[in-house]
């Protein structure tokens, strides 16, 4: 292919492992064929929705100029230049791309997900997308000015993560341009104050954990948003005690948010987290340094946000229980949450009535499926619109599963030896709701559907989404 301006453009990559770690250089792009047509905002959803992702490079800051005349060329360009440019774009998304994904970096996350294969289990390494991201900021960007030119609505927070250092151009383009440090800052409601109502029965198959205090817990959702709600670490967690307890299997999860507390500074319209620096040399080229930040003898800044949170978390498990599992305490005292410790919890109990049960926890918000908001259409402004608005429903959102952006596939330095894909997170819709007023539909339960693992709400919201959509 000719190079224009210098760059070869079928280079150019829809995610980069860069923004975890700037000394690598693993790169995907998207086909067109990849579009995903499921009600959750991703890079492959956008993609379904024939929205234009903005493409940068793998390489870092050597192509930051290239890549910076190209789309000055596509806005201010000749005519001619600009046909050229759009149509050699539109012919490389046509085909999948992928560089240094033959192995996975030592710094980039693996999720390890049961799976219909061999082993048992795949690993997942979720990227970041770029273009996702500057999309998203753009879209926050013009709704905030509406909100303040209209003076109505409420402004959507954002927060400020400090990537790549003091040279944000090695993450590439996106990053020199400041167009990916800024994530979506999601906001709690206050929860409503109350203690349980009522003793759980100690019988059935319900397991109720209480009151779990959890210090410094992850509220990096993924790198376009913070402060989630934590609904994947709940699914991790109860899937790690079902191995635990050697029998009874978790079928569903039901989470209960009673307060989270980001650590870090807060203003008005930004989040400033508190950022530790790296607490590992990259392994790559960590013997002559090049881990520690330009010109001193500091590690680098690794992105992450932290807070301490108090959260309650129901297992609706497969058999009914007599006595809470002998696993379930030790399990506990050692087990983390979110990343965090879990310094604290109630006695664990067992009930046996699913219309109770929100009655044998304190009062807090519980967090449903709200995927009937993603109905079709253009899935960034129906987030923005969604988080945006408050009409007596709190809608926020959160990683509600993970989608392959690769093969599966045998990878150096994958998981004990797992089949290995790298993914992307899938952005679901949810709803705080108070406990004192729900009383069935709560629950969340996995799947896979193709190559994606997602976690959906119960039927109740089903039914609900067939309303909204005239199915019903």
């Amino acid at each position: 292919m000719k190079r224009m301006t210098k760059l070869d453009i079928s280079d150019l990559v829809d995610f980069s492992s860069k923004i975890v770690n700037s000394n690598t250089r693993i790169g995907i792009r998207l086909a067109s064929g990849a579009a995903l047509a499921l009600p959750y905002l991703s890079a492959r959803t956008c993609l379904a929705a024939g929205i234009s992702l903005l493409l940068d490079t793998a390489s870092g800051a050597q192509d930051v100029g290239k890549v910076s005349a190209l789309y000055k060329m596509l806005e201010e360009g000749e005519e001619k230049e600009k046909a050229k440019a759009e149509a050699a774009l539109k012919k490389i998304r046509k085909v999948n791309f992928a560089v240094k994904t033959e192995s996975v970096d030592r710094r980039i996350r693996q999720l390890l997900i049961p799976k219909d294969v061999l082993s048992g289990y795949v690993s997942l390494s979720p990227l970041p997308s770029i273009g996702l991201s500057v999309l998203l900021l753009g879209a926050v960007t013009r709704y905030n000015q509406e909100v303040s030119k209209e003076k109505k609505g409420i402004k959507i927070r954002r927060a400020h993560l400090a990537l790549g250092g003091a040279n944000p151009q090695n993450l590439g383009y996106a990053a020199s341009q400041k167009r990916i440090q800024f994530p979506v800052f999601l906001t709690y409601p206050r929860s409503p104050y109350g203690k349980a109502i009522r003793q759980a029965s100690g019988k059935g198959n319900y397991l109720i954990l209480s009151n779990l205090f959890v210090q410094t817990a992850n509220i990096l959702t993924n790198y376009t948003m913070l402060n989630g709600a934590p609904l994947f670490a709940a699914w991790g967690l109860g899937h790690a005690l079902e191995r635990e307890m050697h029998g009874p299997k978790v079928t569903g999860i039901c989470l209960v948010v009673h307060r989270i507390e980001p650590i870090g500074k807060h203003t008005a319209s930004i989040f400033e987290p508190n950022q530790r620096r790296g607490a590992a040399f990259t392994f790559e080229k960590s013997r002559n340094g090049s881990d520690y930040a330009k010109n001193s003898m500091h590690l680098s800044l690794q992105p992450g946000a932290t807070g301490h949170m108090r959260v309650s978390l129901i297992f609706e498990l497969s058999e009914t229980l007599y006595s809470v599992p002998n696993a379930v305490e030790p399990f506990l005292k050692t087990g983390k949450f979110s990343g965090g410790l879990i310094t604290s919890c109630d006695e664990p109990a067992l009930h046996d009535d699913c219309s109770t049960l929100l009655e044998c926890i304190p009062a807090g918000r519980v967090v449903l499926d709200r995927r009937d908001v993603m109905n079709g259409g253009n899935p960034i402004e129906q987030f923005v619109t969604a988080i945006g608005t408050y009409s007596n429903e709190w809608l926020s959102a959160t990683n509600v599963g993970f989608s392959a952006i690769t093969n599966f596939e045998s990878r150096g330095g994958a998981r004990d030896g797992h089949l290995h894909a790298f993914a992307e997170p899938l952005i679901g819709i949810t709803e705080y709701v108070s406990t004192k007023k729900r009383k069935k539909g709560y629950f969340w339960r996995s799947q896979w559907e193709k190559d994606s693992f997602l976690l959906r709400g119960d039927i109740a919201n089903e039914e609900r989404s067939a309303k909204a959509t005239g199915r019903i």
